[in-house]
């Protein structure tokens, strides 16, 4: 039998990878720090309309957590993918796929984890991200 040979690959295309993961990473925490900045911002405004709310809770903030490493990873899977793509349904797809990863990470946040989500909640909220995901691929592909 013949020996399996794999294409060559040079460091610097893994090198080119890796930096098109990390940006897209980057890219996505920042998005989702900034989300959560508008979330902080709204409350502190209902606060000072007189709202009360109750202090901030460790649980919160795992929450916050799970909430900004989905963009995160997102971004990730969406920087390491998209150069590779050509044309307009590919990013679609990823990005489609991206939001259901940033839902995957909310559902994840919740107390007893993903298995406290019915089937009914997994299609929903699934269907939800990937919805936002092609919003955001519209606007992408507008810009271009």
């Amino acid at each position: 039998m013949g020996e399996h040979k794999h294409p060559a690959h040079s460091r610097f295309e893994l090198t080119e990878v890796v930096g098109q993961v990390g940006r897209g990473a980057g890219f996505g925490l920042l998005i989702g720090i900034f989300c959560l900045a508008v979330g902080l911002v709204r409350a502190a405004l209902f606060i000072l309309g007189g709202g009360s709310l109750a202090a901030v809770s460790a649980e919160d903030m795992r929450s916050a957590g799970y909430y900004i490493g989905g963009f995160g990873l997102a971004g990730g899977v969406v920087g390491g993918t998209l150069p590779r793509l050509r044309g307009r349904l590919g990013t679609y797809g990823v990005f489609a796929c991206a939001g259901m990863i940033v839902m995957l990470a909310i559902m994840a946040s919740e107390k007893g984890g993903l298995a406290t989500n019915g089937r009914v909640d997994w299609i929903a909220l699934m269907s939800l991200g990937a919805f936002l995901g092609l919003a955001f691929a519209y606007g992408w592909n507008r810009r271009r």
